[in-house]
C-alpha cells in the first residue's frame, strides 16, 4: 500500500456558490460596453431612367401639320344675299322735311331712282305751294354700323349707289352688323324769273302754263296797241 504521503493531492474544486459568486462579482467589475445600435443603411437603388419614346416620322407629321391646319382653318362663308341692311331716305327742302322713307331691305334690292323720283314730285309740290322754285344742294349716302366707322359719299352719278353697295356687300362679308344707309337729298328754294326761261310745258304745271299763255296774251296786245298808235 501506498503511504499517505505519497498520494497526490487533489485541488479542491470550488462549490458551485462560490462559482455563482464569482461570475456575478466578473459581471459587476467587467466595463460595461455600450451597445451599438447599427442602423441599417438605406440603399437608394438608383432607378434607370425611362429611355423617352422618340416619336416616329408619322407623329412628326401630325404634330407640324397640327398649328398647319389651324391656321389654314377658313371661317363659315357668309351668305350676304341672306343678310339685311336698313335704308333711311330724308328729303329736305329749304330746311323742311318734306319726304321721308326707312325700310329693311337685301342687297340690289332699294332702287334709289324711283325714291328720287317721289322726293322731287314731294319737293315741286311744296315748290308751288310758296310759289318758289327749287334747286339740288346735295344728296349724300352714310354707312353706318356695329363697330363700324362712319362712310359718307356723295351722289353726284347714277352710278353712284352701285358703289354704297359694294361697299354694303364688303362690310356684311368682313362680319360687321346692324349695317344702315342714311341717304339725305337737300334741295334750296329758288326764284321764279331765273329758272322762268328752261321751263316747258312738259316739266311746268298746268297753272304755270295758264300764267304763261295770258302773258303772252298781254304782250301781244300790247305790240297791237303800239303798232296802232304809230299809225
Amino acid at each position: 500500500m501506498a503511504s499517505e504521503g505519497s498520494r497526490p493531492r487533489r485541488t479542491p474544486a470550488p462549490s458551485s456558490r462560490a462559482a455563482k459568486y464569482a461570475v456575478i462579482a466578473e459581471a459587476i467589475l467587467a466595463p460595461k460596453r455600450k451597445l451599438v445600435k447599427t442602423k441599417a443603411k438605406k440603399v437608394r437603388h438608383r432607378e434607370d431612367p425611362i429611355p423617352m419614346q422618340q416619336p416616329s416620322s408619322s407623329d412628326e407629321n401630325d404634330t407640324e401639320e397640327a398649328p398647319i391646319r389651324q391656321h389654314q382653318r377658313e371661317p363659315t362663308p357668309i351668305d350676304v344675299n341672306e343678310l339685311e341692311y336698313t335704308i333711311s331716305c330724308t328729303t329736305f327742302f329749304d330746311g323742311k322735311k318734306v319726304w321721308f322713307d326707312v325700310d329693311s331691305c337685301h342687297l340690289r334690292e332699294f332702287n334709289v331712282h324711283e325714291y328720287n323720283a317721289k322726293s322731287i314730285k314731294a319737293v315741286t309740290s311744296e315748290a308751288q305751294r310758296i310759289k318758289m322754285g327749287f334747286e339740288l344742294v346735295s344728296s349724300v349716302a352714310t354707312i353706318s354700323g356695329n363697330k363700324l366707322k362712319n362712310c359718307a359719299k356723295s351722289m353726284d352719278d347714277h352710278n353712284d349707289w352701285n358703289t354704297i353697295e359694294r361697299l354694303v356687300e364688303k362690310y356684311m362679308k368682313e362680319g360687321f352688323k346692324k349695317i344702315r344707309i342714311d341717304y339725305i337729298v337737300t334741295y334750296a328754294k329758288k326764284r321764279l324769273e331765273h329758272i322762268a326761261r328752261y321751263q316747258t310745258p312738259e316739266n311746268m304745271g298746268s297753272s304755270d302754263v295758264e300764267q304763261e299763255q295770258s302773258l303772252q296774251s298781254k304782250k301781244r296786245k300790247v305790240s297791237i296797241y303800239l303798232c296802232m298808235s304809230d299809225i
